[in-house]
This record gives structure tokens, C-alpha cells and sequence, in this order.
């Protein structure tokens, strides 16, 4: 499961149907004027080390925030005129969209358009966040090696005995993607399982198995984006805590961060408001998001379901080494290879380096997500302070395109 309409070749947002034969966990659209970039010693530049400040209690100044909720109107705004004309939505054009942003000099909360139940959108409805749940593995994963229960350079195979860990990546490799398994792009398998048992539980094991039909190659090359190995290191944490992912991630980072609208699927469920995708009916209302088998199916490579501000949130705490130690986050944000995992985007460890072609700032991290029906974004400016969440309850939308008019705001 790669993210919401990108392919390694071609980034480009997908239409809805090629969407949904990805069952992704993807990463999520990139702008195709993004460009590959390499960084000349293999590693990506210092984008800010220092912990940050707590962050700001007041609003933003109204002329910002009047900005950015323009830009959340727009987006709706075409998109019902598109749909009222009987043309298809555009790229950038949205039923529903939150956004938040979290700084130390303030926050702001906002939400355009509905529901696929009709229900006005609020900055607190909770949404799928698909592959932004790889930010919490890898920090679950990096806080048991900050408290000495984990070797992050011993071989994953170590914790995991089994063939899909037989290319003997170390943990740090799989947490970079460059564990030698192959990049999960489409993968017709895994929506058929979803689509048979919507409303069951599907194990990692399962999932796994849709994914990875190849063996292992060589670890340690350049990077190839792959859900099913998130998949093996939710398994990891499991096999290290003894307790199921959702309660290691509740009790290590989710408490710790101060985030309270946040689900980790299917262990949990989603709080109302929920936001549901246009298509979405009572007849499919599971109370999980996308559906028990879609939450399941993506466990720690995409399962959660949150908020926008608790997403921004998780930004600022997280890469502002305000839930790990400031060297930990320089071992995210860092790229360990010269090549990028998409055009434009390299990878740390569990985090996408966001290259400055992209929101016209200095290099940002954070991480896209997907699934079906779901687009999510999060970008993180450790220079500015600065966290931005935005989801949307459609797939196959533009959300790098829309999170760039968001920074454009807030000049």
C-alpha cells in the first residue's frame, strides 16, 4: 500500500477508482512540479535541532486566520460549483476539509464543506490519517531504543524471525524503507480483502501477505516506499512491549504529547464527529474509518483516525523533541541515502523530508497519508516553530497543492 495516488514512477494524483485499487496507506499526492533532489554527503541538510518552545495558548492574528479559512472555503466552494454544473471535481476542489495549525506564537483551527452523511464539517471532526501513522511507529519504535529494549542497528530478524524479514535488514533500515522489501504500489489483493470482510478484523499477517509476493532483496539500497514493513514493525513493538500497538503508543506518546482526539484503529474506535467520504452510506457505517477491515488492514503502516488540530499537535511535540530527545529527531529528520523515496521527498526515519521546491520554505518534514476515501497532510517547519495539519474526506485530492495556499497565509 503506497499513498493517496502516488506510484514511485508518477506522483501525480490518481482518479478515485485507480485510488481504490491501492488500498492505500500512501503517502500522499505530490505537486508534479516537485523535482528530485540529492543532498551531496547522502544526508539531508540540519533543519533545526533545537526543542521547541510550548506552544502558543493565543490565536493568530485575525488577518491570518481570516487567510487561511479563505483558503478552506475555496477549496470547497469550487468544488460544489463543479458538482452543481455536473463536471467532476477537480485535483483541488474538496467536499469536506480541516485544517490547524500550531506555532509558539498561536494556533488556528478551521473546517470547510460536509460530510458524506450531509453533516457540516467542524475543526474536531475526526478523519482517517492513513500513512501519517508511520510518524507514530517510527517514534514508538525510537523511544524503546531511547529506553534500552531495542537495538535500532541489530537485524529486525532478530525480534521477527520469518521470511519477509530473511533479507536481514537491521531495524533502522526498516524504519528508513530500505529493508530490501519491494515497494507495495498496486496491489488489487488488498482491496479485495477488504472488500470481502469489511466489517472484520484483519491481521497484520494478512495484510502482509497481499503486499509482499516477492522475496526480500539486499537491504540497505535506496529507498523503496513499503506499508507491509510498518506492518512487521508494529509487530516489533508488540513482540517488545508485550502489549497490543495501541496501548504502547497510547501509553509512550499519545498521553506524553497531550493529544486527546486520536484513535489507533481497530483497538480503538473513532469519537464522533466523524467525517465520511462523499460515496459513504449508513448501510457501511462500522463506527471505524474507513471501515473495520480498512482500519485493520493498515494497523501501524496507516490505521489511525484523528483530528487536524491533534495531528498539528503531534507535529509540534514530536519534531520539536518535546516527546523524544533532540538527537533522536535529528535521526528522523535525517536522509541516510542520496536518493529520494518520491520526487521532491526524502525519507529520515518514518518522516518525509519535504525539499524546498515544495512550499517555498526551507527543506520541512512531517509525512502524507491515504486511504480509501481519505487524504491527509502534515508538514512541520522546525525553523518557524511551526506545525500544519490539513485532512480531507475525499481521496485523490492535491493536499500538498492546498497545504502550500496554507503557508501562503501565514506570511
Amino acid at each position: 500500500m503506497p499513498s493517496p495516488g502516488q506510484s514511485t514512477k508518477r506522483l501525480r494524483c490518481r482518479p478515485r477508482a485507480i485510488v481504490a485499487i491501492m488500498l492505500v496507506l500512501v503517502a500522499g499526492c505530490t505537486p508534479s512540479h516537485t523535482r528530485s533532489r540529492a543532498t551531496s554527503s547522502g544526508a539531508s541538510p540540519a533543519v533545526g535541532l533545537a526543542r521547541f518552545p510550548e506552544p502558543g495558548t493565543g490565536r493568530l492574528p485575525s488577518g491570518q486566520t481570516a487567510a487561511l479559512q479563505a483558503v478552506l472555503d475555496q477549496v470547497v466552494a469550487e468544488y460544489n460549483q463543479l458538482r452543481r454544473h455536473g463536471f467532476p471535481a477537480t485535483h483541488e476542489a474538496v467536499p469536506g476539509i480541516t485544517a490547524a495549525v500550531v506555532g509558539n506564537n498561536g494556533t488556528w483551527m478551521g473546517a470547510a464543506g460536509r460530510s458524506g452523511d450531509s453533516t457540516p464539517l467542524t475543526p474536531h471532526s475526526m478523519m482517517a490519517i492513513g500513512s501519517i501513522t508511520k510518524t507514530f511507529t517510527a517514534a514508538e519504535v525510537l523511544h524503546l531504543a531511547e529506553v534500552g529494549k531495542l537495538n535500532l542497528d541489530a537485524q529486525l530478524s532478530r525480534y521477527l524471525p520469518g521470511r519477509w524479514t530473511a533479507s536481514r535488514c537491521t531495524v533502522r533500515q526498516a524504519l528508513s524503507m530500505r529493508s530490501g522489501l519491494p515497494a507495495d504500489d498496486a496491489h488489487a489483493d488488498a482491496l479485495l480483502l477488504t472488500l470481502r470482510h469489511r466489517h472484520h478484523h484483519i491481521t497484520p499477517e494478512q495484510s502482509a501477505r497481499t503486499l509482499v509476493s516477492d522475496r526480500p532483496s539486499r537491504p540497505g539500497g535506496a529507498p523503496a516506499y513499503s506499508n507491509a514493513v510498518f506492518l512487521l514493525l508494529g509487530l516489533l513493538i508488540e513482540h517488545v512491549t508485550q502489549q497490543p500497538f495501541a496501548a504502547a503508543v497510547r501509553a509512550d506518546l499519545i498521553r506524553p504529547a497531550g493529544l486527546d482526539r486520536i484513535a489507533v484503529q481497530d483497538a480503538e474506535r473513532p469519537v464522533p464527529p466523524l467525517a465520511y467520504p462523499p460515496e459513504r452510506n449508513g448501510g457501511h457505517n462500522d463506527g471505524y474509518l474507513p471501515s473495520q477491515a480498512g482500519a485493520s488492514v493498515a494497523f501501524s503502516a496507516g490505521g489511525i483516525a484523528a483530528d487536524a488540530p491533534t495531528i498539528a499537535r503531534w507535529g509540534y511535540q514530536l519534531y520539536g523533541a518535546r516527546v523524544l530527545s533532540a538527537s533522536t529527531v535529528q535521526s528522523m529528520i535525517g536522509q541516510p541515502t542520496q536518493s529520494d523515496v518520491f520526487p521532491g521527498v526524502g525519507y529520515g526515519l518514518g518522516t518525509m523530508i519535504f525539499h524546498n521546491l515544495q512550499f517555498t520554505i526551507n527543506d520541512s518534514v512531517g509525512h502524507g497519508g491515504g486511504v480509501p476515501g481519505y487524504v491527509s497532510l502534515l508538514v512541520v517547519v522546525p525553523e518557524r516553530h511551526l506545525s500544519i495539519a490539513l485532512l480531507i474526506n475525499d481521496d485523490g485530492k492535491d493536499a500538498f497543492n492546498i497545504m502550500g495556499k496554507l503557508f501562503l497565509a501565514l506570511r
